[in-house]
């Protein structure tokens, strides 16, 4: 989809592509019909952030679609041809898309530094008692202690793997032996890590099963994508059952 498209004429191809009827549209987003014609026949335009979020919500909108439709919509610088997007400008296009994802999702780096959270996924790190944001695996370790993690060793494991696949062409600088060394005072790290493979992918998944508080255990699913072209990666914790999705609607 070239951005020479209108914004009208790709809401309906996205419509049409998702198998979704005006009628269907207007209750998955709370916009009602009149109003969403009148964007697809272009007599309305650049709709709100808000309303962004209200279609990512109701279609599974990949990541080169969400932002297709942030840059027809006017919420995202769009990229220039031939040249790449400088860092910065790719940066506010991940925050933007961050932020709009509907599923508790964050943004990290290399050294698994967190560099964007969705509101749901503030909530959450809230909830678990992370009101900071420390280092993925460094939060992991504190998460490690309240005991709420189902099967912690096996997910430890295929955790550090991924972070061993990451941080590898950071191997040798300052602000990774920095990052191992700061790891090291948590039981058991320097160990595993010393014996642990890196992972052989980019993207993965895993399962997750959390025991909040109140016996309430939530069953997730974590599933991580890497940006293309970027030494990012974007992590979203997607519900695995009916249960737990009702469960992540009232994080906002």
């Amino acid at each position: 989809m070239t951005l020479e498209t209108s914004l009208g004429e790709y809401l309906q191809t996205l419509r049409q592509r998702y198998q979704k009827s005006l009628h269907g549209l207007e209750q998955a987003t709370g916009y009602s019909r009149q109003y969403l014609r009148m964007l697809e026949t272009h007599r309305r335009s650049n709709p709100s952030l808000r309303f962004i979020r209200a279609l990512t919500s109701a279609l599974p909108l990949t990541l080169e679609e969400q932002q297709t439709l942030l840059q027809l919509s006017g919420h995202a610088r769009p990229e220039a041809h031939p040249e790449p997007l400088e860092r910065t400008q790719v940066s506010v296009f991940l925050r933007d898309f961050v932020t709009l994802h509907p599923a508790p999702t964050l943004l990290h780096d290399a050294l698994w530094q967190v560099q964007a959270v969705s509101p749901s996924m503030q909530s959450l790190l809230h909830l678990v008692g992370l009101i900071s944001h420390p280092p993925l695996v460094e939060a992991l370790y504190r998460l490690q202690h309240s005991g709420r993690i189902h099967d912690w060793e096996v997910w430890i494991r295929f955790m550090l793997s991924q972070f061993k696949h990451d941080s590898l062409p950071l191997r040798g600088t300052p602000a990774y032996q920095e990052q191992i060394q700061h790891l090291g005072q948590f039981s058991g790290f320097r160990e595993m890590w010393a014996h642990l493979d890196p992972a052989l992918d980019d993207a993965s998944s895993m399962p997750i099963h959390y025991t909040l508080q109140g016996s309430v255990t939530v069953h997730l699913e974590v599933i991580r994508l890497k940006v293309v072209g970027e030494a990012l990666w974007t992590v979203s914790f997607m519900p695995a059952d009916e249960p737990t999705r009702q469960f992540l609607r009232t994080l906002g």
